[in-house]
């Protein structure tokens, strides 16, 4: 066989490793972000217990962030995969889950491939 050939071969071949490879780190990026986000969210939601005394209810959410006459949000953004971060509140400290569904979009309550922290909070 020729260089060409061979070369063109080898490409073939690669091209899906090196796809995979990519994609993989695209997600994984993804994720560091995501836990990024909810880190930030995590801190907003501790900054509105102290300036507001209280947690935001469940009916409230993460929008009453970004309400009311002192809104510390401007907007409370949907997660990478533009679905909203999922918030409860919780009989353990701090007192309220926080996570994203990740790319699927099902809540499968922190597990799957839900984006979380090992004390899903």
């Amino acid at each position: 066989m020729r260089l060409a050939t061979w070369l063109a071969l080898v490409a073939v071949v690669l091209s899906p490793i090196g796809f995979m490879m990519t994609h993989d780190r695209i997600g994984n990026r993804k994720i560091v972000q995501a836990l990024s986000d909810l880190d930030f969210l995590r801190r907003a939601i501790k900054l509105s217990v102290d300036e507001r005394h209280r947690l935001p209810s469940e009916a409230e959410g993460l929008p009453s962030l970004a309400e009311g006459g002192a809104p510390l949000l401007d907007t409370v953004p949907d997660d990478l995969w533009q679905h909203p971060d999922v918030y409860r509140r919780s009989a353990d400290a701090p007192g309220f889950v926080l996570y994203a569904t990740g790319a699927d979009g099902v809540d499968d309550h922190g597990a799957s491939d839900d984006i979380t922290t090992p004390d899903k909070s």
